[in-house]
């Protein structure tokens, strides 16, 4: 299992029609996790972004992996293994 977490805005619920309905999260938080994930975070492995970080950095222990330029990103992500 690989894990990544990134924090920011999202939108979470119920979307789709009265026929079919799916809760799910859209945006570009859940985008840039789903990136980390699938790209930088190894098994047994959970890394978290650079906002994830600064909102966290008093209560956890960590470690700096760098930055990594993903796909569909203009600016290289922070990355941290915890």
């Amino acid at each position: 299992m690989r894990i990544a977490i990134n924090s920011g805005c999202a939108l979470i619920g119920d979307i789709g029609s009265p026929k079919r309905r799916e809760f799910t999260v859209l945006g570009d938080v859940v985008n840039t996790a789903s990136r980390l994930e699938s790209s930088m975070a190894r098994p047994d492995q959970i890394v978290i972004s650079g906002a994830t970080y600064r909102l966290l950095k008093d209560e956890i222990e960590s470690r700096p992996l760098g930055s990594v330029n993903l796909r569909g990103r203009s600016q290289p992500a922070d990355i941290y293994e915890v």
